[in-house]
């Protein structure tokens, strides 16, 4: 499975913690599988982490739940959109991701 198909399957999923479960499942094993991007999975991994500590024991809002998950796609759709440039292209994504989540309200 490639990120493309992997964020397919979260846009078209729930928006509750089993969906960033998995999407943090299948994005273990393309750190090793495409190290090209591994930083990248990574750090869509750990984001996906952070998700399911803060929020899989207690009731999350609809509006919650619907702002993370935008959040989230929005990120992994710069991802595969850099993933077929070079390696200052792929950076340059991930950076502008950090930069913008530092400024963000921090959902996950």
């Amino acid at each position: 499975m490639n990120l493309a198909e992997i964020v397919s399957q979260f846009e078209s999923g729930e928006a509750g913690t089993d969906a960033y479960v998995e999407l943090r499942a299948q994005c273990l094993p393309l750190i090793e599988k495409d190290s090209a991007n591994a930083a990248a999975y990574f750090l869509i991994a750990n984001f996906a982490r952070s998700y399911v500590m803060l929020y899989e024991e207690e009731a999350v809002t609809v509006e919650v739940a619907r702002k993370a998950k935008i959040a989230m796609l929005d990120y992994l759709h710069r991802i595969v959109a850099a993933q077929g440039g070079n390696a200052e292209v792929r950076l340059a994504a991930i950076n502008a991701i950090a930069v913008d989540y530092l400024h963000s309200d921090k959902i996950f």
